[in-house]
């Protein structure tokens, strides 16, 4: 789910096409195993910026979980009129007049509306998507939102949140609630996220026999990182990396930046962090074992529209994919209801050499 830019953002179309198949083939199966109706379809990969990708939530279950909890959950919901924004036209420029002049209505309770459009509903899907759709084009003029507007967008963030943890993804959960409720404070998320992970074991293994080399030449062990230049042109390393014939989707693998790819049947670690950098920190005890340090460090961020124009998509049915522009969730932050912020994960090895 961060965006990293700075670590290759536009995969090559080779690996976007593999990629593609990939999703296709879970979710494919994941249409054939569930009914359509009471399980929202697999995860959509994002192809242009892997390192962020979004889930169906399961928008059945969360309604369902409301319904049986909250018994005044309708009262709540269609008392709660949709709203409509009360600018001048007279107070903006051109963009902003254009902008208001396609002023849509913001849903009250952005769950109902997608528990209801993951059931089917045309008319739900559409509220929710013309709201994103003119909150994006006010992000984009630079205008001021609504307390309406503004609930709205956090709404969308804690409903990730509910479904995620419906969906069995916490992580992918705890980071998208985190952006609106964590104010930038770091977040340590479960290592074990990482440790069960295919692509990471096998890293970890080609890390740990790069580093029994490095021992046998007595050179610096102390910190190795998977996006290292030595790694990468390392033997370990080519067992691990794009083009071994690795499987994308049972396996993963290393990406030529030295970023670890998630096997992508892997769904609650590519919901959370599909690309990351591997880091051992090793500690030699005695000559015979040696204790490493595992880390993954990442940032939660998304890109503002002037610098990319990427699309966050949320499945809320199989025909129905809500399209939430990362410039309008970055966006959040300049109306200062969301924060950009690190979080990291680490474990501990003790290997003999």
């Amino acid at each position: 789910m961060p965006s990293q830019l700075s670590r290759t953002p536009f995969l090559d179309r080779d690996l976007q096409i593999e990629l593609r198949a990939a999703d296709d083939s879970s979710r494919t199966s994941s249409f054939a195993s569930h009914n359509s109706v009471s399980e929202a379809p697999a995860a959509f990969v994002r192809l242009d910026d892997l390192s962020r990708t979004w889930i169906a939530y399961g928008w059945q279950a969360v309604l369902l979980e409301t319904f049986l909890h909250s018994a005044c959950f309708l009262k709540v919901c269609y008392l709660g009129l949709p709203t409509m924004a009360g600018f001048s036209t007279s107070t903006y420029g051109a963009k902003a007049r254009a902008c208001l002049a396609r002023a849509a209505p913001i849903p009250g309770w952005p769950l109902l509306h997608m528990g209801a459009a993951a059931l089917g509903s045309k008319s739900d899907f559409d509220l929710l998507q013309n709201a994103i759709d003119y909150l994006t084009c006010k992000a984009k003029a630079k205008m001021t939102f609504t307390d309406e507007e503004k609930s709205f967008l956090k709404n969308i963030f804690e409903d990730l949140w509910w479904g995620g943890e419906v969906k069995s993804y916490p992580e992918a959960a705890q980071l998208a609630n985190h952006y609106v409720n964590g104010k930038g404070a770091a977040l340590k998320i479960d290592a074990a996220l990482y440790q069960t992970s295919v692509i990471v074991k096998d890293t970890s293994e080609a890390i740990k026999n790069y580093v029994r080399e490095l021992i046998g030449k007595n050179a610096n062990v102390a910190i190795v990182r998977s996006s290292d230049l030595g790694f990468l042109n390392s033997p370990q390393c080519r067992r691990v990396s794009r083009g071994s014939g690795r499987d994308v989707n049972r396996q993963g693998y290393v990406l030529g930046d030295g970023n670890l790819l998630t096997e992508q049947s892997n769904s609650r670690l590519k919901n959370a962090n599909n690309r990351f950098v591997l880091v051992a920190q090793n500690i030699k005890l005695g000559t015979k074992t040696v204790s490493t340090r595992w880390r993954v460090d990442d940032k939660y961020v998304f890109e503002p529209f002037e610098r990319a124009d990427f699309i966050t998509n949320i499945p809320l049915s199989s025909f129905q994919i809500l399209k939430l522009p990362d410039g309008l969730s970055h966006y959040m932050c300049v109306l200062k209801i969301a924060s950009e912020f690190d979080y990291w994960a680490e474990w501990t090895e003790n290997w003999n050499v």
